[in-house]
């Protein structure tokens, strides 16, 4: 079973991510390699059979990796913007 980091329930990050959600459900990166590996969340739960994680309202959800969803992501912070490029400070 996969132990996807504590998404659910690192509220600094989830904060994040349903800051910039807005009305849509988002991609936010997470995925599983294998087909027949379940979802296992930190309290135990399982919850849906795709192979991408999206935020689907306040939860964290999964569907097929293919559908058209919008998309959440961060970077970080020792990078600047220079001349449409990005470098390491």
């Amino acid at each position: 079973m996969l132990k996807p980091p504590d998404i659910q329930h690192s509220l600094p990050l989830k904060d994040f991510m349903m800051r910039f959600q807005g009305p849509a459900n988002c991609w936010i990166g997470l995925h599983r390699e294998e087909e027949d590996a379940q979802w296992t969340w930190s309290d135990g739960t399982l919850r849906g059979g795709g192979r991408c994680a999206y935020l689907n309202g306040d939860r964290i959800s999964s569907y097929l990796c293919h559908l058209h969803k919008h998309w959440v992501c961060s970077r970080a912070d020792h990078y600047v913007l220079w001349k449409q490029k990005a470098h390491p400070q």
